[in-house]
């Protein structure tokens, strides 16, 4: 922000606009060669490593172990009473 002020100041708009093209051209190179499908791939087979043994066989999650519920979107319950009788 400094340097943008300065460079301003001192009339030096020319510098600015080629520093701000070099570096969004870097951004976009860094995206471009960045291995965004090989690294989805790698994350799909961790997952599919994190499994648990009773999700593919139908058995609930509390005869397989007690970590097959991590992950799993919890219902919250009613906050109404019920009143009885």
């Amino acid at each position: 922000m400094v340097f943008v002020s300065a460079m301003l100041y001192w009339e030096q708009t020319a510098l600015i606009y080629v520093l701000s093209t070099l570096a969004i051209t870097s951004l976009l190179l860094v995206v471009a060669f960045s291995d965004l499908e090989g690294r989805d791939r790698e994350l799909s087979a961790e997952l599919k490593a994190d499994v648990p043994v009773g999700a593919t066989t139908g058995e609930s999650p509390s005869d397989v172990s007690g970590k097959a519920h991590i992950g799993r979107r919890v219902r919250p319950q009613s906050r109404r009473l019920r009143v009885d009788g």
